[in-house]
C-alpha cells in the first residue's frame, strides 16, 4: 500500500503545473479544471514514483524531467511495478493503468549519452473509472 506524496494541476497548456492539496478526478474524463482533461481516454492522469525526480538530478540535462510533469506522485508504491489493466483505489476514486511506463525522447541528451535512464519505468498512465477527490496523504492501494 501506498500514499499520494504530492499532486499537480496543469490549468493551461504550456505552463508550470501548480502542486494542489486535492484534486477533483471525474470518471472518463479525467482531472477537472485540467488543461489535458478529456483529451485521451489512455492518458487522464499521469503517475510517477515520488523518489525519481530526485534520484535523477544528476541528469538534469534530460527531457523526462523537463517534459514530463506527473499529476499524482506516489510514494511507497512501486510505479515500476503497475501492469496496464491494474486498478488503483486512492481516496474514494478509482484508476485503472492504461500505460505502463513512458516513452523515451530520442532527441533526449540524455538518452544519446546513455541510452535508456531508467526513468520512463518510474512513470505510468491512467484513466478515471470512479470520481470523486483524491488529497495529499491518501493511501493507494493495488487492486
Amino acid at each position: 500500500m501506498g500514499k499520494v506524496h504530492k499532486l499537480q494541476l496543469k490549468l493551461t497548456r504550456g505552463e508550470e503545473p501548480s502542486q494542489v492539496e486535492e484534486l477533483n478526478l471525474i470518471a472518463g474524463e479525467g482531472i477537472k479544471g485540467d488543461a489535458f482533461s478529456g483529451d485521451d481516454e489512455n492518458r487522464q492522469l499521469t503517475l510517477m514514483d515520488y523518489q525519481a525526480r530526485a534520484e535523477n538530478q544528476d541528469k538534469a540535462d534530460g527531457f523526462c524531467l523537463a517534459r514530463f510533469t506527473e499529476n499524482i506522485s506516489l510514494q511507497d508504491l512501486e510505479v515500476s511495478e503497475l501492469e496496464v489493466g491494474d486498478k488503483l483505489l486512492i481516496g474514494g476514486t478509482q484508476l485503472e493503468i492504461t500505460i505502463a511506463g513512458k516513452k523515451c525522447y530520442p532527441e533526449c541528451p540524455v538518452y544519446k549519452r546513455e541510452g535508456n535512464c531508467g526513468l520512463w519505468k518510474k512513470a505510468a498512465f491512467a484513466k478515471v473509472t470512479k470520481s470523486g477527490w483524491i488529497k495529499v496523504g491518501d493511501q493507494a492501494l493495488k487492486r
